[in-house]
């Protein structure tokens, strides 16, 4: 019953679309899916996926195909202090 979704919203750097995301995520989770969206590393963004009930989370570290390594590891510290019993899979 695990699901990993990835909506991309822009094919140059395949980011995800946080609201189609934010959207099939409960349409999924009311049908009895265990979600693990794959998304942008925005709090806020984490904080509402974490709300719906995904019990596990995939923000990004950078964009696909950068090979930039982590772009922000300040955020997804934060995503971590604010959702401390979230798994997180970057």
């Amino acid at each position: 019953d695990w699901i990993k979704l990835e909506l991309i919203g822009d094919d140059y750097n395949l980011q995800p679309d946080p609201f189609a995301l934010l959207e099939a995520s409960e349409i999924l989770i009311n049908d009895g899916f265990k979600v693990l969206p794959y998304c942008t590393d925005d709090l806020v963004l984490c904080q509402r996926f974490n709300d719906l009930g995904c019990e596990v989370l995939m923000p990004w570290g950078a964009p696909i195909g950068t090979g930039k390594g982590l772009f922000n590891s300040y955020i997804l510290k934060s995503i971590r202090e604010r959702l401390p019993n979230t798994t997180l899979i970057v």
